[in-house]
């Protein structure tokens, strides 16, 4: 049985769900972005009590095709945006259809419909909100987060973070300490 999860993405939401099917004692196969697999069905009852559980963590279970697509693409842009080797240079866009499988139209409609944002909004928060964790815990230069994110150089990088924050890095990183 392979249940989709909203919310799901990084190591610590994982582990976060593998405490709570611990506790229910509901056995997994295994557990990825936004999917646990399980070994067996669960009754009504476990359905509803881990969605509780994973209510009160910011997490639940969705059902519906286009609300697993929606997911599907913010598990896309995460793995994109955190890839070790740095971002690749290939278009989103291209990259999203190609591994989903649908048109770009309905992906971007599906995910306009389900998040309110269209998905290049979407890119943009969650490179934000990298930028500023690696500036703030993980000691890189403006330079090497301009040459991650594929920024001509850290001008460019600057005014992409004025823009979509609403603040300048140097404010941020004041504010901060």
């Amino acid at each position: 049985m392979k249940i989709h999860i909203k919310n799901m993405q990084d190591l610590r939401c994982k582990l976060m769900v593998i405490a709570i099917l611990k506790t229910l004692n509901i056995e997994f196969i295994k557990i990825k972005a936004g999917i646990i697999y399980l070994s067996q069905d669960l009754s009504k009852e476990q359905y509803l009590l881990l969605n509780d559980q994973l209510l009160l963590i910011g997490m639940e279970i969705i059902t519906g095709k286009d609300l697993i697509i929606t997911e599907d693409i913010k598990h896309e842009i995460y793995d994109m945006l955190n890839e070790e080797k740095g971002i690749s240079k290939v278009n989103f866009s291209d990259r999203i259809t190609d591994k989903l499988g649908y048109s770009n139209n309905r992906l971007s409609t599906i995910f306009k419909k389900n998040t309110k944002i269209n998905i290049q909004t979407c890119i943009n928060i969650e490179k934000l909100k990298l930028i500023k964790e690696m500036l703030l815990t993980r000691n890189f230069s403006k330079t090497e987060i301009a040459d991650k994110f594929h920024f001509c150089d850290t001008k460019c990088l600057c005014h992409f973070f004025k823009k979509h924050a609403l603040y300048t890095m140097s404010f941020f990183l004041n504010m901060k300490r």
